[in-house]
């Protein structure tokens, strides 16, 4: 029980917005872990991984994997359960590997380094998670910009499964007006541009859905 009482969450449950948070973080990693699900699941079923960027769910993956040692450092729950997504995005990761067709060697040499991330998490002080969690949390934009890259160079939505991005769209709802609330400013930055991508990525989805 003592061991419970160390998180923040635990400490300010009341009706308050570290509790609104925490529940909203539960429900909406629920929500994502749904979607990916289906992403991978439909990979693995089809065998076809046409048109999924193999470099945003493995770096999605190193990410939230990543994430498991700064809640910890945090004495976050909320952070710990969403770094649970990165089993979900490994799913992904691990059927693209198999089943994507010509996959460039260079991609296969990055997404493999994204999962030691956790490593270089775990070894740094306190000053250097925050850093490298911030640094981490941008570069989620560049990976989640080459699946539209992906979309628009085969001119094919293939096998991508937009509800992956209806899903990244509410979190980043949810948490822009979160971090507006709290005064968090790279939050504020990122998430607005995280929801522009990912609406991009969904209309271009459904333009060459329509195209094919």
């Amino acid at each position: 029980m003592d061991f419970l009482y160390s998180f923040v969450e635990i400490q300010g449950f009341g009706f308050n917005v570290l509790t609104l948070s925490f529940f909203g973080t539960v429900l909406l990693t629920i929500f994502q872990m749904l979607s990916i699900f289906s992403q991978g699941k439909l990979i693995w079923k089809n065998k076809n991984g046409e048109s999924v960027s193999v470099l945003q769910f493995s770096y999605f993956a190193g990410y939230l994997f990543a994430l498991f040692p700064y809640g910890i450092a945090q004495n976050s729950l909320a952070l710990i359960f969403n770094s649970l997504l990165g089993f979900f995005c490994l799913y992904v990761t691990i059927g693209l590997w198999k089943y994507k067709k010509k996959i460039p060697n260079y991609e296969l040499l990055l997404s493999g380094s994204f999962l030691v991330l956790i490593v270089f998490m775990i070894d740094l002080n306190s000053a250097g998670k925050e850093f490298l969690f911030s640094a981490l949390l941008f570069g989620i934009l560049l990976f989640s910009g080459h699946q539209l890259f992906e979309i628009i160079k085969k001119g094919k939505s293939g096998n991508v499964n937009i509800g992956v991005q209806k899903a990244f769209l509410a979190s980043n709802t949810f948490w822009f007006f979160y971090s507006l609330f709290i005064g968090n400013m790279p939050l504020v930055i990122f998430n607005p541009l995280a929801f522009l991508i990912n609406w991009e990525i969904i209309r271009y989805a459904k333009k060459y859905s329509h195209a094919a």
